[in-house]
Parts: structure tokens; C-alpha cells; sequence
């Protein structure tokens, strides 16, 4: 099945409706003032579309939000814990909200340009407070086009591609969502030719990383089995 783009864009709008009232509750319960920019960017976003593309019910469990400043959380009556997340920004529980993850603009996402060189083309998307619009870049619509999960968080430099996140944890990912798109919204989604030549070509050292990330992110046991067993599917065609 192939969306047309105006079958994208209706999407995106209908997502929208539903992400600004959350967005709006979440910005007010963290007092975050009001001449900043806020970027709701993730899971939180994609799902929102992917669900109405699919007729199929949003479950996302966290946001991920990319300030233009950072917040002073110090003296917010609404903060019930928060720490250091694994990528250098804040996670914090809220009075409503189980977890959100917050990030610097300037200091956590160096050469990172807002909702269009994320790691993945399905995450080529964001949701951005002051225009209280959804904003999706060429890689999103690219996805919903060909169903193709690709890596556009890379560079190619002269000794060979730099890899903006480490092998290991961008296979895992990558096999992570070719399942959840299956199980969640029924998208049978394949894998681009440079992730497949990742998984071709990786050393058993890597491999080790590749298993071990999996072990400590994926929290659900079917779920790591899944991924583990869909890795060695590929590596042994």
C-alpha cells in the first residue's frame, strides 16, 4: 500500500490537532517561558501520524521535547524526579506526564538541524509551538512513500562515512522499528541498502555491541528475541 501525499499531509494535520492541546499542558506544566522555541520531535510526533495514516490507536509513552534555551526545572512544583538522560539531556516525571525528555537546541544537538537530519528518515518530523504546526522534511514523506527505513544521519567524509550514532545501537534500532512498524501499524517496511551493508559486514566485536545494547535498551524480552532472531535472518542470507 502506497500513501499519496495528500493522504500524508491530511495525516499530519489531524496529528496536529491532537498534539497541540498536549503540547500547549506540557509547556505550561513545566513553565517553560513563553519566548521559547519548543520542538516535540520523536516517537511522540511520528506515531501520532503513522496512527492516522493507519486508523490504528497512538500509544507513545514519552516526549521528547528541543528547546531553544534551556529550562530552570530548579523551584517547578510539577517536577516529581528528573535525571541525566543517556543522550546528555534531562528526564523528568510530571504531576501528568510519565516521562519527558528535554533537550538543549544549541548544546545537546551541535550541526543538528531541527525535525530534518535525526537519525532515521521516520523521524524526519516535528512539531514546533509557535506555528502550532507539524513540520515533516523530504526523508519523512520518503518513508511514507517507499516504506523503506534509511539512515540519513551520516556523512561521508574522505576515509568513508561517518557515523553519527554507533553501529551497534543503529542496527538494533533499525531492526527495532521494521518489527514495531509490522506489529503496531501493519507497514511492512524494509531495510535500506546501507543498513542491510552494515549488518553484512559486522565484525563479531561490533556484533557483541550490537547484542549487548540490545540486552540493556529493549525492555520487553519478545521484543529482543525478535530483533536478535530478524538480525541473524539477515546476516545468514
Amino acid at each position: 500500500m502506497r500513501w499519496c501525499l495528500e493522504d500524508v499531509e491530511r495525516a499530519i494535520r489531524q496529528a496536529r490537532n491532537k498534539i497541540t492541546p498536549v503540547a500547549d499542558e506540557i509547556i505550561e506544566e513545566l513553565k517553560i517561558p513563553k519566548n521559547t522555541d519548543v520542538f516535540v520531535v520523536g516517537g511522540f510526533v511520528r506515531d501520532a501520524v503513522l496512527c492516522e495514516l493507519t486508523k490504528q490507536n497512538s500509544e507513545s509513552k514519552d516526549i521528547d521535547l528541543i528547546l531553544s534555551e534551556k529550562p530552570d526545572l530548579s523551584q517547578n512544583p510539577n517536577i516529581v524526579w528528573k535525571k541525566e538522560n543517556s543522550f546528555g539531556g534531562i528526564k523528568v516525571k510530571t504531576k501528568k506526564f510519565p516521562e519527558i525528555d528535554i533537550f538543549d537546541k544549541y548544546l545537546d544537538w551541535p550541526g543538528i538541524i531541527v525535525g530534518q537530519y535525526f537519525d532515521f528518515n521516520f523521524n524526519s518530523i516535528y512539531y514546533h509551538n509557535k506555528t502550532k504546526s507539524i513540520l515533516a522534511a523530504a526523508p519523512f514523506y520518503g518513508f511514507t512513500s517507499n516504506k523503506k527505513i534509511e539512515l540519513i544521519n551520516y556523512q561521508v567524509v574522505d576515509d568513508g562515512i561517518k557515523i553519527l550514532y554507533s553501529d551497534p545501537s543503529l542496527v538494533s534500532r533499525a531492526l527495532k522499528f521494521k518489527l514495531l512498524f509490522q506489529q503496531k501499524y501493519k507497514i511492512d517496511a524494509s531495510l535500506s541498502d546501507f543498513i542491510l551493508y552494515l549488518i553484512y559486514n559486522m565484525d563479531k566485536k561490533t556484533e557483541q555491541e550490537m547484542l549487548k545494547y540490545t540486552q540493556q535498551k529493549i525492555k520487553d524480552e519478545i521484543l529482543r528475541r525478535q530483533i536478535i532472531n530478524e538480525y541473524y535472518k539477515i546476516k545468514c542470507l
